[in-house]
């Protein structure tokens, strides 16, 4: 089923080979461009899909922004009628359906993430099981970077968190959603890896 909501957010224009092409390694690639890539927007979409298109904490789904309006949440409900109709026996009920689309005012931009449960060095933000991903809203995973910890693995068994510090700017959130318009709001000391020891990697 395609989904009717685009969530590239101006993302995904090009493959992860094409970005390695730009740089002179593949290790001077930021994970605000690793964000952008077919690769990362073909498993984000999965995993909002499967999250049934809401944010998993509070259930709030993407806004859209009417220049000179504000945000607003739009949703179509489809209601099932039934109707009276003549026919050469006399009447017979009939079912129908109607869509009707219902809108509400946000007083904020809503946009979803997908969020990582845990880091692994040298592993792909796609090369992740789906169990490790999670959507979340802008607010809440602003909200979650800046309460909790993260933990980073060596490797793919999981066995010791590194415990690294925190990026000192943003204090591990990584993006803040009030500047969704810019990088979907990935935070431009550490382009997003929320960690001391990931910065210029």
């Amino acid at each position: 089923m395609q989904s009717k909501i685009n969530y590239r957010n101006g993302f995904g224009n090009h493959n992860i080979s094409r970005v390695i092409k730009k740089k002179n390694t593949p290790w001077e690639i930021s994970y605000a461009e690793l964000l952008s890539t077919w690769e990362w927007q073909g498993k984000r979409n999965n995993i909002i899909k499967r999250d049934d298109e809401i944010c998993s904490k509070c259930h709030a789904k993407p806004t859209v922004y009417i220049q000179g309006v504000g945000n607003w949440w739009f949703e179509t409900h489809e209601e099932i009628h039934s109707q009276l109709v003549m026919n050469e026996d006399g009447y017979e009920e009939v079912d129908f359906t109607t869509d009707t689309l219902w809108s509400s005012k946000s007083d904020k931009p809503y946009h979803l993430h997908v969020h990582h449960k845990y880091y692994t060095l040298n592993a792909l933000p796609w090369e992740y099981p789906d169990s490790a991903l999670i959507t979340l809203c802008n607010w809440c995973h602003w909200e979650f970077h800046k309460n909790n910890r993260v933990p980073v693995y060596e490797s793919v068994e999981l066995h010791q968190d590194l415990e690294y510090e925190p990026c000192r700017r943003c204090k591990r959130a990584g993006i803040f959603p009030e500047y969704t318009h810019v990088l979907n709001g990935i935070y431009f000391r550490c382009n997003g890896v929320k960690y001391e020891e990931l910065i210029n990697q």
